[in-house]
């Protein structure tokens, strides 16, 4: 690690600190909604799961192997274990199934270059090990391609046909088992919980058929405001509401999972009914069966 040190500049820190915010809490609670609110749903969905699913797996890792970070002058403060790095493991995850579903060459050169720059990053900032930026997109790579094969072979589809029980079952399963952990902030059980309320509301929301956003130059305006209202409630319900729970001495594993399950039912399902609510959203009929066909 001491040839990192060698590679630091006063011009380098601030692209490296921009950089690695690409694997960041932050980036992915803003880019996700966005991409689920003005695009097709349920690409987002799939993107949305195995992006939370990733965050688990990475929890329950390095709960496994509770590696110490390296003690080299590092330039941010990251608490928490290292081995194997989150923001490689969930960026290749996030930008690797993206690139499953954009399905263009430039794309997939693209997000090869920006995980590859996260992983960098990582080291530069001298809160990883090369070994666990190698170590997370490993497993990233190792869980992009269940995921593939589980929907390759019509996982999802035969989930549905099941019925709500089985529908809710793997998330259940998996809160249930996440909340045993000792943590009640920590990103298994936060992803846990989002990936509940995210698939409570994408079961509501389908079984409402409320229709998408109005998309195109045309529609611009009630776009910025549906962004605009979606996140500024998301924001709301995710920081102001842990600012409110550090106040009140109210950190737990209970108010852990009730916010970070109202945030995935906001970002799946309310926010969707008030966009309808509000006359952003396409006629109901014709538009949710021609997304429902593109996806």
């Amino acid at each position: 690690m001491e040839w990192v040190l060698e590679w630091r500049h006063p011009i380098l820190n601030p692209v490296m600190l921009g950089i690695t915010h690409l694997g960041s809490e932050v980036f992915f609670l803003a880019a996700l909604p966005l991409g689920y609110w003005l695009g097709c749903r349920q690409p987002w969905v799939r993107v949305g799961l195995m992006f939370m699913l990733a965050a688990v797996c990475n929890a329950a890792l390095k709960d496994l192997w509770q590696a110490p970070r390296p003690m080299l002058e590092p330039l941010i403060e990251q608490d928490g274990f290292s081995f194997p790095s989150g923001h490689a493991m969930i960026s290749t995850v996030f930008w690797g199934w993206l690139a499953l579903e954009v399905r263009r060459r430039w794309f997939t050169a693209l997000a090869i270059v920006i995980v590859l720059c996260v992983m960098a990053s990582r080291v530069y900032l001298g809160v990883h090990w090369p070994r666990d930026v190698l170590a997370g997109a490993g497993f990233g790579l190792l869980l992009l391609g269940v995921g593939a094969a589980f929907v390759r072979f019509g996982g999802p589809e035969r989930i549905r046909a099941g019925g709500p029980a089985l529908a809710w079952l793997p998330a259940a399963v998996l809160l249930a088992l996440t909340a045993l952990l000792p943590d009640p902030e920590q990103h298994g059980l936060k992803s846990a919980s989002a990936i509940a309320g995210l698939w409570a509301g994408v079961l509501w929301i389908e079984r409402r058929g409320i229709p998408p956003l109005r998309r195109g130059k045309a529609h611009v305006g009630g776009m910025v405001l549906a962004a605009s209202l979606g996140l500024a409630v998301l924001v709301g319900l995710w920081g102001g509401g842990k600012l409110l729970l550090v106040k009140l001495d109210a950190v737990n594993t209970a108010t852990a999972i009730l916010r970070y399950g109202l945030v995935g039912v906001w970002a799946a399902a309310l926010a969707p009914w008030a966009f309808h609510r509000l006359g952003l959203s396409e006629p109901a009929g014709s538009a949710v069966e021609s997304e429902s066909a593109k996806a």
